[in-house]
């Protein structure tokens, strides 16, 4: 049995390289994460375990490619890999959640860098627009005593909701799968609808998964139902929030800000109106991630190959396809 990993980013910590090699396996890295790019390399290697970021792995690739056996993505979220003709093809799929708290650490270092208008003061002061200690930006505002809504109360959500209630801040929920006993527990007041939530708002968080009923399930109308003082943070999925419907909303001043750390298309081009904007906060999908956590996820990860292909998936991380395939 071949015994060769593909990782397809380059900027994967090389901490999953090595520990895959430790563990007696071939490493290859993709320079070019094209779909037939990744075929060829695939099939040429006779490659049996794929570790992924954030590229597409398609059914085509599934379809063409016999000798995959598991695929890990370096994260929570399986949006970019057809996990249905992963399973079709027999090919276990897993993912990582190391990065859960470092997300709920990032939404929360967003609402602060927003409410505080941080980013307007570090412009205007290295600009030598110097104020005085009495005159901060008029666009600061107070967290303790706002109200958060958080769309999407799993994990994450709930873990941000911990920390917003540490701010002292009204946190609510919008989950249509969470009950508001669950919610209560975690201290969150559950809204029965998004509008409902959005009229409340004085921050809004997206940590929804991506699925058709919440592709752009912010767009136009759910910006005209916020308040024209509130925040849109979005750390989850970026095809959750439509990006022209966003530039609007933040160029008429129709809600007062924004934060992303992802987008609709992943890397985001150069040439994003988002980015002509100043009442915007931006990074790059990055919200998953810090030194320490790379590092430890990256060797995770290695080991999850390695036991799925040693042990036949019985004991490795999260297979989200586990029941699909009678593991």
């Amino acid at each position: 049995m071949s015994k060769t990993v593909l990782i397809t980013n380059p900027t994967l910590h090389p901490k999953a390289k090595e520990t895959l090699e430790e563990l007696g396996f071939q490493v290859i890295i993709a320079q070019d994460p094209a779909e037939d790019s990744l075929i060829r390399l695939i099939n040429d290697n006779k490659v049996i375990g794929m570790f992924v970021r954030i590229e597409k792995i398609t059914a085509k690739i599934f379809d063409s490619c016999p000798s995959l056996k598991i695929v890990v993505e370096n994260g929570i979220g399986v949006d970019n890999i057809d996990v249905e003709a992963a399973t079709r093809n027999q090919v276990m799929v897993a993912n990582l959640s190391l990065g859960a708290l470092a997300v709920a650490e990032h939404t929360i270092a967003f609402v602060m860098a927003l409410a505080r208008d941080l980013r307007f003061d570090d412009m205007s002061t290295r600009a030598g627009q110097w104020k005085s200690f009495n005159q901060p930006s008029f666009n600061s505002v107070q967290v303790s005593g706002s109200s958060l809504l958080i769309a999407g109360t799993g994990n994450i959500g709930q873990q941000v909701a911990k920390k917003a209630l540490g701010l002292d801040m009204n946190v609510y929920g919008y989950d249509p799968y969470v009950s508001a006993e669950k919610m209560e527990k975690a201290g969150l007041k559950k809204v029965e609808t998004l509008e409902q939530g959005l009229a409340l708002a004085d921050f809004v968080s997206v940590h929804m998964p991506l699925t058709e009923s919440t592709r752009k399930m912010f767009s136009h109308s759910q910006f005209d139902k916020m308040k024209n003082t509130a925040f849109l943070i979005n750390v989850g999925r970026g095809a959750c929030v439509d990006e022209d419907a966003l530039y609007h909303a933040l160029a008429d001043k129709k809600i007062a800000g924004a934060a992303l750390d992802v987008f609709e298309q992943e890397p985001t081009p150069a040439d994003n109106p988002l980015f002509q904007l100043e009442n915007i906060i931006l990074s790059a999908h990055v919200a998953g991630t810090h030194k320490t956590l790379m590092e430890n996820q990256a060797k995770l990860g290695a080991e999850s190959i390695a036991e799925a292909i040693c042990q036949e998936g019985r004991y490795a991380l999260n297979i989200v396809n586990k029941k699909q395939l009678n593991l």
